[in-house]
């Protein structure tokens, strides 16, 4: 995410390093570069994944995962393990001053991006802090995309995700950056 705070050409420099070493990218929804700036970027037959944090508002989900399957993005990966992202104080010293996400475009538009409480803050605004198993049907609904689920971090939620027709799961605790007291994912 945001990787144009360590390199200007962002993701797309992300995404031709992953080309040019035969690596999967993961396309993040919380990235400096449009998506479609990370889907030009590839190389002729490139594999690459996209990683999404699901929006309040499910309509813009919708929109965002139908251009994904169209561009050719093999699996969506959900992030379900941070529904709201960390209270990360040297990030909130650093206030943030430059485009925000591709997916809040309109919110940057209308002014709804504070800016007040860092980066990470504001770019995570539209983030569904409601997000739960149920949630799963409206993704397989408008998706024909594998469904991987970012973030579990117990064997029962594991087995849950198999039951409600997720073609894996990614064990994690977000970088231990949400929680500083959660277990790590092998735990």
């Amino acid at each position: 995410a945001l990787g144009k705070l360590a390199h200007p050409d962002g993701e797309t420099a992300l995404t031709r390093a992953a080309a040019q070493e035969n690596v999967l990218q993961m396309l993040p929804t919380l990235s400096s570069c449009s998506l479609d700036e990370m889907l030009t970027a590839r190389a002729p037959g490139q594999v690459v994944f996209s990683q999404l944090y699901v929006n309040k508002d499910r309509e813009r989900s919708r929109e965002y995962v139908a251009k994904l399957e169209a561009s050719g993005v093999k699996a969506l990966f959900i992030t379900v393990d941070a529904p709201q992202l960390g209270r990360r104080e040297k990030d909130m010293r650093n206030k943030f001053s430059t485009q925000g996400t591709d997916v809040q475009r309109d919110d940057e538009k209308n002014g709804a991006v504070n800016r007040d409480q860092g980066v990470t803050r504001a770019i995570s605004s539209f983030i569904d802090p409601s997000l739960n198993w149920a949630d799963l049907g409206f993704f397989q609904s408008i998706t024909s995309l594998p469904i991987v689920l970012k973030g579990v971090q117990c064997a029962e939620d594991a087995v849950l995700a198999l039951r409600y027709g997720c073609a894996g799961v990614v064990l994690s605790n977000h970088g231990g950056r949400q929680l500083d007291t959660a277990r790590s994912g092998i735990e």
